[in-house]
């Protein structure tokens, strides 16, 4: 997972009157900006979370796709050789009702 890292460098300035250093209202602007990195974060941990949620989904539904295909190949193999005996007696049924097993005599 991949989480920004943002560096924020700040300039203060040194006022020589005061003798103090003021930051000219960056604090205010520094407490924005984190708090829009807040935000952010939160928003891509959400996106990662359904993300997340998404790929379980989507193996899960693989998985019983995956299933229901070999179930789908067992009852059509099963069908195809149901058929095929079928066929097979019903040959040999019509062929044995035009046979004549009798014997002409002369």
């Amino acid at each position: 997972t991949a989480l920004p890292i943002f560096d924020i460098g700040v300039d203060r300035i040194y006022d020589e009157n005061w003798g103090q250093i003021q930051n000219d209202g960056v604090d205010e602007e520094f407490a924005s900006v984190e708090n829009v990195t807040w935000v952010l974060r939160n928003h891509l941990e959400s996106i990662q979370r359904v993300q997340e949620y998404i790929r379980a989904r989507e193996a899960r539904h693989r998985n019983l796709a995956e299933l229901n295909n070999e179930r789908v190949q067992f009852w059509s193999i099963l069908s195809l050789l149901i058929v095929t005996v079928t066929a097979a007696i019903q040959t040999y049924a019509v062929k044995k009702l035009f046979m004549d097993d009798r014997t002409i005599k002369a």
